[in-house]
């Protein structure tokens, strides 16, 4: 009887570990939905964990960020309300607003900069190129590493964020390493400024492939609906590289055609 009972004893005793070393893995404030699982940092404008899934299956384990600790120095405060975060600039007077806020959603979130003087710490989004080679589509202007809103942000096998912004001209400054210890996608969203003293970019999930009747729920077409763009890849680093190329495969195509006509001619 007693060796039955010391077992029931024990048997107990290893659930009750058991159920913390459950939880340990989740974070504080943690937003979760079918499409997106983000968590903010704690003490800076950037995201400490961010995953998405487009197609809202909840595929959300791969946490994309790489955390950076430069970004960290200027340290700030954070408050949260519901499903809005809010981050106040230490420097700043007690009572002044929030210089980021981040609402968050089902499928969205919202970035909110409002101005500050002397305040220019852009919004973080940095990626880990081991986690995903992300990248953001829209229009590069000549001698810029900047891309103009709106754009699309990608993450292959992930999903996709369609980014908007209030104030027209907007643009992102985006650079990347590859061939370093942890190669990285760095996107930052400006600060509001004077001229603009309030600036909102909006991220919303999308799906983009060719229009096909029944693949909604055909599992097997996930893939499809995930990575149709992802053959695009953009750098604003390797424009100038781009156009060499270009330039370098235009000559050639020219030599090609007028060595064809000689041959037919002599």
């Amino acid at each position: 009887m007693e060796r039955r009972e010391f077992t029931k004893d024990v048997l107990l005793a290893s659930l009750a570990l058991a159920v913390p070393t459950f939880h340990m893995g989740q974070k504080k404030d943690e937003h979760n939905s079918a499409w997106l699982k983000i968590v903010m940092h704690e003490t800076s404008p950037q995201f400490d964990y961010f995953s998405i899934d487009s197609l809202g299956k909840n595929k959300l384990t791969e946490n994309v960020i790489l955390h950076d600790e430069e970004w960290t120095k200027k340290k700030h405060s954070i408050k949260k309300a519901g499903k809005k975060f809010s981050y106040f600039n230490s420097a700043s007077p007690q009572n002044s607003i929030a210089v980021w806020d981040v609402t968050l959603n089902k499928k969205s979130f919202t970035i909110s900069g409002n101005y500050q003087p002397h305040y220019q710490q852009s919004f973080l989004f940095n990626v880990e190129q081991h986690a995903n080679h992300a990248t953001l589509l829209g229009m590069i202007e000549d001698n810029d590493n900047r891309i103009k809103l709106p754009a699309i942000l990608h993450l292959p096998d992930m999903g996709t964020l369609r980014v908007t912004c209030n104030t027209a001209g907007v643009k992102v400054s985006c650079t990347a390493q590859r061939f370093i210890e942890h190669p990285f996608v760095r996107l930052e969203f400006p600060a509001a400024d004077e001229k603009h003293q309030k600036i909102i970019y909006n991220f919303e999930v999308v799906s983009i492939h060719p229009a096909v009747n029944g693949i909604e729920n055909d599992s097997r077409y996930d893939c499809f609906r995930k990575n149709f763009i992802s053959i695009f890849q953009l750098s604003p680093f390797l424009k100038k590289q781009y156009k060499r190329l270009q330039k370098r495969a235009t000559k050639g195509i020219k030599k090609l055609r007028f060595r064809k006509i000689s041959e037919f001619l002599f």
